[in-house]
């Protein structure tokens, strides 16, 4: 269904709540984020079809370019906007638009960017018509506070994009989906001297049967512990030993393990894993984040907290396990032993038996 917001159109099922605007301070608009809406990628999938069309049928003119700004509004990630098939389509629907309207043929605009937490920095980007006109600009923030202002000048086109996150430690301060499309449930088992050991077991299922029977191919993340790892091959041969339904494949990061479902049905399914640890680190996190997502509609999602007590109450030299660790002599050290009394009394007599069998050889 067509629907329009301001100067922006789209094709939804659902109305679509887009980023609310605060006024503070100086009664200047504050841009806040976006929340999940329950049919974001099937909304931008269906309204880059229509820009598609439109723009093949009709050229440029002001319902493309606010179709353009529906999807500009809707970008989530750097490469792409919700999903994998959503983002294809919307990518080849712009650069279609681009191609049309000649934007690179008008583009000459500089864009200021100032942190209102730093004010020694000022960022002046030049956006022309050269070959940097696709180029990427990324820019690293020091003081994570305050508010950003973005003031362009020129003419064309230009998307202005902030990405950050955070950590929570509490579970009301998470994200929640639109609707209840997942049940998730994480299990962890700790054991070696020093915890070096971790069994993680997550258990998911599919909710959302108004919607579907199962869920499309369905993603579960498992943040890793810090200093701790698993091995690829150990994954793999996980999902070779076709132990875990519909499990088919698997992979880690740096800082996660990704399991890929060809779908989730109504009856739970789990997958278990080992971790171990490789460098020693203690102050852990008393929590990490787990969460499983429809791959192809992200805003079905579940997210939940990993309490992981027994690495948080971890110390320095609990973790590193010897004396020889910094700051740590009292650790796996013991005062002398005496010896024995009746093995003195043995020694002696043996020495006073040696020493008179050699004054008799005399």
């Amino acid at each position: 269904m067509k629907r329009e917001h301001g100067n922006k159109i789209y094709w939804s099922r659902e109305p679509i709540a887009f980023n609310n605007l605060v006024y503070e301070d100086n009664q200047r608009p504050f841009m806040l984020p976006k929340d999940d809406q329950k049919w974001d990628a099937h909304a931008v999938e269906t309204t880059s079809y229509a820009l598609l069309v439109f723009v093949a049928r009709d050229g440029i003119g002001i319902l493309q370019e606010n179709i353009v700004r529906f999807l500009a509004v809707m970008r989530e990630l750097d490469g792409g906007l919700i999903s994998t098939l959503d983002s294809v389509v919307a990518m080849e629907a712009l650069v279609e638009y681009s191609y049309r309207a000649r934007l690179r043929d008008v583009t000459d605009m500089r864009v200021t960017i100032e942190h209102s937490s730093d004010p020694n920095f000022t960022v002046d980007v030049q956006i022309d018509n050269t070959q940097r006109l696709a180029e990427l600009r990324s820019f690293d923030l020091n003081n994570i506070y305050g508010h950003i202002s973005v003031v362009g000048h020129g003419s064309g086109q230009a998307l202005v994009q902030l990405d950050y996150s955070y950590g929570v430690d509490l579970a009301h301060q998470l994200d929640f989906p639109p609707v209840n499309s997942f049940e998730f449930n994480v299990y962890s088992q700790f054991y070696g001297r020093n915890n070096s050991h971790l069994r993680f077991t997550a258990c998911q299922r599919w909710t959302y049967t108004e919607e579907s029977e199962t869920s499309g191919v369905a993603v579960v993340e498992m943040h890793l512990p810090s200093g701790y790892y698993v091995m690829q091959d150990d994954l793999i041969r996980l999902v070779q030993s076709r132990k875990v339904r519909n499990l088919r494949w698997a992979y880690r990061t740096t800082t996660q393990v990704k399991f890929f479902f060809n779908h989730l049905d109504t009856e739970r399914t789990c997958v278990s894993y080992e971790v171990e640890r490789w460098h020693p680190v203690a102050n852990h996190s008393r929590y990490n984040m787990a969460r499983v997502y429809d791959l192809y509609q992200p805003e079905r999602f579940n997210m939940t907290l990993m309490e992981v007590y027994p690495l948080y109450d971890l110390d320095l030299c609990e973790v590193c396990g010897s004396y020889q660790c910094p700051y740590c002599p009292f650790y796996s050290s013991a005062p002398p032993q005496p010896p024995p009394t009746l093995l003195v009394l043995l020694l002696l007599v043996l020495v006073l038996l040696l020493r008179s069998a050699a004054d008799g050889d005399l």
